[in-house]
Order: C-alpha cells, then structure tokens, then sequence
C-alpha cells in the first residue's frame, strides 16, 4: 500500500496551483494512493471536485487566535497519519 499524502494549500480558488494539485491528487488517487488535502481558507470554487475524487478536504480557517490553527493542523495530522505533507 502507498504512503498516505496530506497535501496543504493556501485556499481553493480557481487558480493555477490548485488546478494543478487537483490534477496530481486526481491522478494519485487513480493508482492507488491515499490522500487529505488542508486549505486555509473556508470553502473555494474546488472543494466540490476535491471531494468527488474520494479525498477528504479539512479546513484551518483563520481566526484571530493563531495558535489555534496550528493546533487544528496538528489535530488533522495526527488523525490522517500521513506520510508525505
């Protein structure tokens, strides 16, 4: 079995970075990899694609507490297990 991936990105917009993780997650997912994908921002034009390819989408939003990000990322970490970040 392939090491699991969490991907991070900024937010999911239609952009050219998230079209491109999109498409290497897509093609991952095909072969057999597991994945997670973490945006910092809340919602974004893709996050409907990222869940019909089957790869769970958490969220960090900001807020005005910023230790608590990282306690959310470290929390979405140890649950996924990953790998490869």
């Amino acid at each position: 079995m392939p090491a699991k991936i969490v991907h991070l990105i900024g937010q999911m917009v239609r952009g050219g970075a998230e079209r491109q993780l999109l498409h290497l997650a897509e093609g991952l997912h095909r072969r057999g990899w597991p994945q997670a994908v973490v945006s910092f921002r809340l919602g974004g034009a893709w996050r409907d694609r990222w869940e019909k390819v089957g790869v769970p989408v958490y969220e960090v939003p900001q807020c005005a507490f910023s230790p608590w990000r990282l306690w959310q990322l470290s929390r979405i970490l140890r649950r996924e297990r990953p790998k490869v970040i």
